[in-house]
């Protein structure tokens, strides 16, 4: 996960280039009963200067005034038992 988070801000930023989008989000859909990793991701987001939380959005913004977003969202664990 940390080798995954480590590149991500280089996509995000070549993805603004070949696909002129406006905006960027980040989303990590974890099934971890116990939200594992999410400490990493924290410490990643807070590099653009916002604190996440678990199953909300929170906005940064690149140096070039892109807005970035970012999600870390708990699925249900009953998905884990079928």
């Amino acid at each position: 996960m940390k080798f995954l988070i480590a590149h991500l801000e280089i996509i995000i930023i070549l993805d603004e280039f070949l696909f002129f989008t406006s905006h960027a989000i980040v989303i990590i859909h974890s099934f971890s009963p116990t939200n594992e990793w999410f400490e990493d991701f924290a410490k990643f987001v807070s590099l653009f200067g916002a604190i996440p939380k678990i199953n909300s959005v929170v906005s940064a913004e690149l140096p070039n005034g892109m807005p970035l977003h970012f999600a870390w969202i708990h699925g249900n664990e009953e998905y884990l038992k079928k």
